[in-house]
């Protein structure tokens, strides 16, 4: 399947402009992930938000930010759009 989260990113916009991470700059975004069920889903979509933060910015200290904000990062709505081909 693939699913449609919305993620907000309210709590840790501000840490991540502190560490000059300026790809998630808005308080809400939405990305799309292959997923077999809405748990799975979850946890792919925040993946996909720090793989995001990383490739702009990789550094030990990122990666250590990234551990610390995680548990911050909330899923808003889940959507599935279609099933996986």
């Amino acid at each position: 399947m693939i699913y449609k989260v919305e993620v907000d990113l309210q709590d840790v916009l501000s840490e991540l402009k502190k560490h000059q991470i300026n790809d998630q700059d808005k308080p809400r975004t939405f990305v799309f992930v292959p997923a077999a069920d809405p748990d799975e889903a979850c946890v792919v979509a925040i993946e996909k938000i720090c793989n995001r933060v990383l490739a702009e910015r990789d550094s030990p200290k990122i990666r250590s930010l990234l551990k610390e904000i995680k548990p911050k990062i909330r899923i808003i709505t889940l959507r599935k759009i279609s099933p996986h081909v």
